[in-house]
C-alpha cells in the first residue's frame, strides 16, 4: 500500500492468498451442493439421543452441540474482526489521504495504491460471510465430532490467510504496524488536520463503508445459521452415502488381504 515495489515472490504469495480465499469457498459451496439433495424436514427430529445407539449415540449428540457453537463462535468473532477492520480502515484511509494530498504537490512522491485495500476489504467479507454459511451442510454432513473440529479449523485457516499475524508471512514482511501508529499519532495531534480527513472520509465511499454491510450480514448469519442448523434438517446426498460405504468396504477388504 504504501512500501516500495514487492519483489515477484512476494506478489505471487499475495495473488495466490487472494485466489485462494475468493474461490476456495466457492469451491466447497459447488461440492457441497452435490452432496445434499434437499430439505428433509423442520423441526427437532434430529435432535435426539439413544442409548446405545451407533447413528443417535453420545458421538452424534456431542458433534451437534459442537456443530451449533462453532457456528455462533465464528460469526461472532467475524463480526468483531470486521468491526475492529472497521475501525483499522478508516485510519488507513485518513493516512492514504495525506499521502495522496503528498504526492500531488511534490511529484518525487508517489501516491499510495489504495486498490489494494479495496481488495483486502471485499475478500475479508466475502470469505467470511462464506465460510460461515458452509459451515452449516458441511457439519451436516459430519461424520464425528472429530469431523466438526477439522472442518471448523479448515475455514477458519482459510479465513485468516490474509492475516498480518497469521500462518503466512507475506504481509508481515511488509508492513509496519508500528510506524504507521506512529504516523497516525502524529497526525492526531492536529485536530484541526483530524477534522478535515474524516469530513472527507465520510462524504465519499471507502473501503471502510463495506466492512459496515459485511458486520451487518454477519450479525444476521449469526441469528440465522444457527436457528436453520437446529431447526432445518437437511438431507445427504444417497450416492454420497453410497460413496462412503464402497470406501469402507474398500478399506476393510484391503486390511483384510493385509492380515
Amino acid at each position: 500500500l504504501f512500501q516500495g515495489r514487492a519483489s515477484p515472490l512476494l506478489l505471487m504469495g499475495l495473488y495466490l492468498i487472494v485466489i485462494i480465499q475468493v474461490v476456495g469457498p466457492v469451491i466447497i459451496v459447488y461440492w457441497v451442493s452435490f452432496r445434499l439433495s434437499g430439505i428433509r424436514s423442520f423441526g427437532l427430529d434430529k435432535w435426539k439421543y439413544e442409548y446405545g445407539s451407533d447413528e443417535y449415540g453420545v458421538s452424534f449428540v456431542a458433534s451437534r452441540i459442537l456443530s451449533l457453537l462453532f457456528i455462533a463462535l465464528f460469526m461472532l468473532n467475524g463480526a468483531y474482526v470486521l468491526q475492529k477492520s472497521r475501525t483499522e480502515t478508516k485510519k488507513i484511509v485518513e493516512i492514504c489521504h495525506i499521502f495522496r494530498r503528498a504526492a500531488e504537490s511534490n511529484t518525487s512522491y508517489s501516491p499510495p495504491n489504495e486498490a489494494w485495500l479495496w481488495v483486502g476489504v471485499i475478500v475479508n467479507v466475502w470469505c467470511l460471510l462464506l465460510c460461515g454459511i458452509c459451515m452449516w451442510p458441511l457439519f451436516v454432513m459430519s461424520e464425528g465430532p472429530k469431523d466438526v473440529i477439522f472442518d471448523a479449523l479448515g475455514l477458519c485457516f482459510l479465513y485468516n490467510m490474509d492475516d498480518i499475524s497469521g500462518d503466512f508471512g507475506f504481509i508481515d514482511e511488509k508492513w509496519d504496524e508500528d510506524q504507521f501508529g506512529d504516523i497516525y499519532g502524529e497526525l492526531a495531534q492536529d485536530q484541526e488536520l483530524m477534522t478535515t480527513f474524516k469530513q472527507y472520509r465520510q462524504s465519499h465511499f471507502t473501503p471502510d463503508n463495506i466492512y459496515t454491510v459485511g458486520k451487518g450480514l454477519a450479525y444476521f448469519l449469526l441469528v440465522v445459521l444457527p436457528i436453520a442448523f437446529v431447526f432445518v434438517e437437511l438431507e445427504v446426498s444417497s450416492t454420497d452415502g453410497g460413496r462412503r460405504l464402497t470406501q469402507d468396504f474398500a478399506e476393510l477388504q484391503a486390511s483384510n488381504d493385509a492380515l
